[in-house]
């Protein structure tokens, strides 16, 4: 049976939308848990749409689970890319890769369709991105909507 001392890949899932962010520790799942615990409450947790749906939903639409114990850490990377791969064919994931802080459209996806922005964040975004507003917001809607599709 597994408990919060073993080590391997987990999830964190939000309730209310079905996305899910995979991860892996070689750490205890307790010590992982607790380090996205305080980035989340503090509003510095570095996958923006977790964060979004986190600020958005509150702690209690997230739970936390033991997906599988692997103690290697090598088979950890592959265990996890494979578990990334099956809930992103259900309701997506959260895992982002480096390239993806620097995609308008997956990082304020849920700011834009979800969040109702305002003019003038989408202009600051926009300038950010050297895009237009109707560019990003265009790239926003479709990722908002290929990505609940799945």
């Amino acid at each position: 049976m597994e408990t919060l001392e073993d080590v391997g890949v987990y999830s964190l899932t939000c309730d209310e939308t079905g996305m899910t962010y995979i991860g892996i520790t070689m750490r205890s799942f307790y010590c992982r848990w607790i380090e996205h615990m305080k980035a989340l409450l503090s509003g510095k947790h570095p996958c923006t749409l977790l964060q979004a749906d986190w600020s958005y939903y509150g702690a209690r639409a997230f739970s936390f689970s033991i997906l599988e114990i692997v103690t290697s850490q090598k088979q950890q990377a592959e265990r996890e890319r494979e578990w990334i791969e099956r809930y992103e064919g259900l309701e997506g994931t959260y895992n982002c890769s480096p390239n993806d802080a620097k995609n308008p459209a997956r990082v304020i996806t849920i700011n834009i369709v979800l969040r109702q922005s305002t003019v003038d964040e989408l202009e600051k975004w926009a300038s950010e991105w050297h895009t237009s507003i109707d560019a990003l917001a265009t790239q926003a809607v479709k990722a908002y909507v290929l990505g609940r599709r799945r």
